[in-house]
């Protein structure tokens, strides 16, 4: 790996150490029960097992965020981010993700059938969920590893780019979690 991606990388996980300690300062400050409901950040080992499960390598923004926290505890009403959505755990990232790759196998399977024309993409490995919108996960935000676009997802197969970058998204809800 060259110096200059390895910079950007750790430039990376600064950036979201810090929004995130933004956040938390406000949460203890305006909202104590919700920071209280913060699950404690991932171990190395555990971050490393999940990459392993996914079967990609996650980047180093996702990581050090997840270093932070590791999602909520179960709690119907967890949300704080931007559009009310909550820090998936790593059970509901995997739960979310094999689901979203299993109606892409079915998928590609009615592609093959139908032949030539055009080919449908529900979902593609590269894409890693990391926030839901209600405890169902049944829309939320994912990660695209491969470009670094924030995607916004839901159950109807619905995907809009939400940010170009991971800390573009942090430091918009740092921001309105910081005050001035």
């Amino acid at each position: 790996m060259n110096d200059y991606i390895q910079q950007a990388q750790v430039i990376e996980q600064r950036q979201v150490v810090d929004a995130w300690q933004r956040i938390e300062s406000w949460l203890h400050q305006h909202a104590p029960a919700t920071l209280a409901k913060l699950r404690p950040g991932a171990s190395e080992a555990e971050i490393a097992a999940l990459q392993q499960t996914l079967g990609v390598q996650l980047p180093e923004g996702l990581k050090a965020l997840w270093r932070q926290h590791s999602g909520f505890l179960p709690d119907p009403l967890a949300s704080f981010m931007l559009g009310q959505g909550a820090l998936m755990d790593f059970d509901a990232v995997l739960s979310v993700y094999r689901q979203k790759m299993l109606l892409q196998r079915r998928e590609d399977e009615l592609n093959r059938q139908r032949g030539g024309g055009d080919k449908f993409t529900m979902w593609r490995a590269a894409w890693i969920p990391f926030c839901s919108f209600g405890v169902d996960c049944l829309s939320g935000l994912c990660l695209d590893v491969e470009s670094g676009r924030l995607w916004y997802w839901s159950e109807y197969a619905e995907r809009t780019v939400i940010d170009q970058k991971l800390m573009g998204f942090t430091r918009r809800g740092c921001s309105g979690h910081a005050g001035p």
